[in-house]
């Protein structure tokens, strides 16, 4: 399905500047942000679309399915046997009916299963990618951005989806953890000890050195652990496990 670009009232792209307007460095990121942001949204759209589909189609071939096989099986309710022999054989017939019906349902379960997992694996990776770019965005490196995603997002699990799909960050405020914009979100957690201890060096001051050039009181904990093997890799060292 064709992605239709926004326009204004005079049949342009919505956003593009006239032959004599000059666009600032903030307002070409807010325009590339606002056409990425629809051109997600409507891929999203397309992507849920299709799913509900394709649900639908596996419930539609699971009644299908079904229904014959229901009718056969209630044919077969007890009825007053001739002999020993037919009851015998109308078990095993019953029985033979509902191995089918399961092997059925047992199909379509595993198909929609499958399904689910492979969206949670495109939504997983659509994750990724937003928060590497915004990282990017925010001056870290392809390798400094690989160690913070592995932290924030793997490990600490800190992005999620809203109701709406957008994807938000969880941050700690006086009020408690929230979920932030992921734009807002890797803001503020780039401001703590352990978002600063991703942030490239500036001037004499290195990762894990205060803005003075002494060395950062260090807490002896897990995590500050795990930042000192990130920061050691960062620096070329080798990543211990």
């Amino acid at each position: 399905m064709p992605i239709m670009e926004p326009k204004d009232a005079a049949g342009k792209p919505a956003g593009e500047a006239g032959a004599d307007e000059v666009l600032t460095r903030e307002e070409m990121i807010r325009e590339i942000d606002g056409r990425f942001n629809a051109l997600t949204n409507a891929i999203n759209a397309e992507q849920r679309k299709r799913q509900q589909s394709a649900t639908k189609e596996l419930e539609a071939a699971l009644q299908k399915g079904i229904a014959p096989l229901a009718e056969q099986m209630a044919a077969l309710q007890p009825q007053p046997p001739a002999s020993e022999a037919a009851v015998d054989a109308q078990k095993l017939q019953q029985l033979k009916y509902e191995a089918e019906l399961k092997a059925l349902r047992d199909e379509v379960v595993a198909q929609k299963a499958a399904r689910e997992q492979e969206e949670r694996k495109r939504l997983q990776q659509e994750e990724r990618a937003a928060l590497a770019g915004v990282l990017g965005k925010q001056g870290l490196d392809q390798a400094r951005a690989r160690a913070a995603i592995a932290l924030v997002y793997t490990e600490e699990q800190r992005v999620k989806r809203a109701e709406d799909g957008k994807i938000t960050f969880r941050i700690q405020t006086k009020f408690g953890e929230e979920q932030a914009s992921l734009e807002d979100g890797v803001a503020e957690w780039l401001k703590t000890d352990d978002g600063k201890a991703f942030l490239p060096p500036t001037g004499a001051a290195g990762a894990g050195t205060s803005a003075s050039g002494r060395p950062a009181a260090a807490k002896k904990d897990a995590k500050t652990q795990a930042l000192e093997v990130v920061q050691n890799f960062l620096a070329g060292g080798e990543m211990q496990e």
